[in-house]
């Protein structure tokens, strides 16, 4: 009886805990980190950063990570689409198609190097 008892109670507790679960969608008691978009200029310097990196050493891996980092100006949104695609078209071995992607971009944008 009395392990029928305790049993109940833990049930009862476990049932009525509030969970994340129940919260609606985008609601948690996670802490959420805001953070607000560069400026173009901060943005066109960043990128050139990232480029500059690449080119000295090649890591195709953290250039493509740092740019999905960046928050981005919504009126590069085009423009850095296409750099996250180039990166990883030089990350799947496909150089010829991404520096030919990248050449028609720096007609587009002539802000960017590499």
């Amino acid at each position: 009886m009395i392990g029928l008892t305790v049993l109940l109670i833990l049930v009862t507790a476990v049932w009525t805990r509030p969970s994340d679960e129940s919260k609606p969608f985008g609601e948690s008691t996670a802490q959420v980190v805001e953070r607000t978009a560069v400026s173009k200029e901060e943005y066109q310097v960043l990128v050139n950063e990232i480029l500059q990196r690449y080119k000295s050493t090649g890591d195709v891996e953290q250039a493509y990570q740092t740019l999905l980092d960046i928050v981005i100006p919504p009126s590069y949104k085009e423009v850095h689409l296409e750099l996250v695609i180039i990166m990883g078209k030089f990350d799947a071995g496909k150089t010829e198609e991404a520096q030919a992607r990248f050449n028609l971009l720096k007609q587009r944008y002539s802000w960017l190097s590499m």
